[in-house]
């Protein structure tokens, strides 16, 4: 066996198992987008994305070794769902998106935030928690 037929044969394996290892842990390097947030009204909706990005919400997972054996046995697990952050919409008094990180068990980042975003007749306001704990209330400025 020649040395080109040798090193084709050991290194195409070699590179096809650390292509499927980083596309198995890609939710530990790779940065979610920014959500689109159609449901706030379009003035507001830069700053909103700005605030996401400013609050970390869009940094990648926290790599432990219980969440990486998870990646790695089970490839077909819902771990890969949790890239981004979620948007929902609620409907009370005063029409509420709020926007977290749909984290699996354990893979949150110590300084994980929520954020609520209340529009009201005269703007939109944002507030900004931690553990369901009110840390400051934004007021958020027409564009």
């Amino acid at each position: 066996m020649t040395r080109k037929r040798f090193a084709l044969f050991l290194g195409l394996p070699l590179i096809l198992s650390l292509g499927a290892f980083a596309w198995l842990t890609r939710n530990f390097w790779v940065p979610a987008d920014p959500p689109e947030l159609g449901e706030l009204p379009a003035e507001y909706r830069e700053e909103a994305r700005e605030l996401v990005r400013e609050y970390g919400l869009l940094r990648p997972n926290r790599m432990t070794a219980a969440a990486l054996w998870r990646c790695l046995s089970n490839p077909a697990s819902d771990e890969r769902k949790h890239l981004g952050p979620h948007v929902y919409a609620m409907m009370n008094e005063v029409p509420e998106v709020g926007v977290t990180r749909p984290r699996p068990r354990g893979t949150f980042w110590p300084d994980e935030r929520q954020l609520i975003f209340y529009q009201e007749a005269q703007g939109c306001r944002v507030g900004v928690f931690e553990r369901r704990r009110l840390l400051e209330m934004k007021e958020l400025g027409k564009r």
